[in-house]
């Protein structure tokens, strides 16, 4: 899909509706009206709500292959600490600002009161992109899939770079981690898994 755009054709929120968002999401206001204008041009049927088809309808997968896991994940309550919880089936404007929350830059810019759990919310979209939320384990397997795509989409990942990946993933003991396990694995002092920057390209085909 496209790049988010303003169109004045389109009217943005109510004022309320815009205040709301801002202050849950620590978006400004243009930031808002922009996703607002997107979210309309999504809404095929023009209802308010977006399903996976109308997230699906303009994506090349062959450019980004994980869209398909985060189209899922997007249905999942982006704001969780539960590995195991349950999707919704319609995505409302506002949770479609609050998804696109966890992986833009304005939060650290604008002082965000979030800070410190940023990287916790985003990291756990990212585990219920490889669990679909049916279960409390992330497996190895799938880790390694999601560090493939780094490595493609970095241009600064180094052959050495990648040998250091594949050292600390094939040292641990286990073919399942829990997402306390998954958290400290992509943290700094292991894998430093750029995760807000590997979706945040896939959400700018949204």
């Amino acid at each position: 899909m496209g790049q988010l755009f303003c169109c004045p054709q389109i009217e943005c929120p109510s004022e309320e509706e815009q205040k709301k968002i801002m202050e849950s999401t620590g978006f400004p206001k243009d930031r808002v009206c922009m996703l607002y204008t997107r979210f309309v041009t999504l809404d095929a049927d023009g209802k308010g709500l977006l399903c996976k088809a109308d997230l699906a309808a303009e994506i090349d997968f062959s450019q980004t292959p994980l869209a398909p896991l985060v189209i899922e994940a997007f249905f999942f309550p982006p704001w969780t600490r539960e590995p195991e919880t349950a999707p919704v089936s319609k995505v409302t404007f506002e949770h479609f600002c609050q998804v696109f929350s966890l992986f833009l830059p304005h939060r650290k810019e604008n002082n965000w009161k979030e800070n410190e759990n940023d990287d916790m919310y985003a990291f756990m979209f990212v585990f219920i992109m490889m669990t679909h939320g049916d279960h409390d384990y992330v497996k190895l397997e799938d880790i390694k899939k999601i560090c493939e795509f780094v490595h493609s989409d970095s241009i600064d990942i180094s052959k050495l770079a990648k040998e250091t990946y594949d050292g600390v993933l094939d040292e641990l003991n286990t073919e399942k981690l829990t997402f306390d396990e998954f958290l400290t694995l992509c943290g700094p002092e292991k894998l430093n898994l750029n995760i807000r920057h590997l979706i945040s390209v896939h959400l700018g085909n949204v």
